[in-house]
């Protein structure tokens, strides 16, 4: 009896064990899964890290233009404003010219 107790132990044990062995086997399945799709994770992060760099190289390269371009623009309203007050000075010295034309016409008629 006790032989077959033993036994049928032994058999309990075995089938125990081939249950324990299929839950190890499907949980590394899991594990495995879960480890491809991390891998998958990390590369889509890793790949919209370098999309971010990307945009920070370039915007950093528009400001730059942007600083080039108002720098421009303020070099060119002061242009601007330099030629338009040589413009004031010269219709002010046609308008002397003028009189002093028309007063030298006056002297001669």
């Amino acid at each position: 009896a006790k032989g077959r107790a033993l036994e049928h132990m032994s058999q309990s044990f075995s089938t125990r064990e081939a249950d324990l062995l299929k839950e190890v086997e499907l949980l590394r399945s899991v594990t495995d899964s879960f480890t491809a799709r991390e891998s998958e994770q990390v590369q889509k992060i890793e790949a919209l890290q370098s999309q971010i760099d990307s945009f920070t190289v370039r915007e950093c390269e528009l400001v730059q233009q942007i600083e080039v371009l108002k720098s421009q623009t303020e070099s060119l309203t002061t242009g601007e404003a330099e030629l338009l007050q040589q413009m004031a000075t010269l219709q002010s010295q046609t308008q002397a010219s003028s009189v002093r034309e028309a007063e030298l016409l006056e002297q001669v008629t």
